[in-house]
């Protein structure tokens, strides 16, 4: 994939410029979610005929981009400094439509990515997103959540 950095603090998990590259990436990726991605939450009921009763909360985060290689790139820096491995979906271009790229985190992934980028309180976020996932938090409680997103 040419034209792409790839610097080695990103994979010296304990060094200093990692801990710099994680704070960098974290900020840059809450400044993509606020302004071109979104955090979605939907009830779903997988088997309705079966079990019409059962219902569970799915929380989803998208990046969204017209660049295949920016949301590549994110995909990567967001893999090699937390881990988390997205799913990009690809909607090729009509007659009618630009193509366009959504890179896609589901549950358990959602929950530590939002968690990371929203995990000081004091730091720039679109409020109206950062509630969203507030709000999913306070209904989906895990034991170590108390103080994330300064809650």
């Amino acid at each position: 994939m040419a034209g792409r950095c790839r610097t080695h603090a990103a994979e010296e998990p304990h060094s200093r410029s990692d801990r710099r590259s994680t704070g960098l990436l974290r900020a840059l990726a809450r400044g993509l979610l606020d302004g071109d991605g979104n955090i979605y939450t939907l009830l779903h009921a997988p088997t309705r005929k079966k079990y019409p009763n059962y219902t569970y909360e799915r929380l989803w985060t998208h990046f969204t981009s017209a660049s295949e290689e920016h949301i590549e790139w994110l995909r990567a820096q967001i893999l090699i400094v937390m881990g988390l491995r997205g799913y990009i979906e690809r909607r090729r271009e009509t007659n009618e439509r630009h193509a366009f790229f959504r890179l896609k985190f589901g549950n358990r992934a959602s929950v530590t990515l939002l968690s990371a980028l929203y995990a000081a309180p004091g730091e720039a976020r679109l409020e109206r997103k950062w509630r969203k996932f507030d709000q999913y938090l306070r209904r989906h409680p895990r034991p170590d959540n108390s103080a994330e997103g300064g809650t």
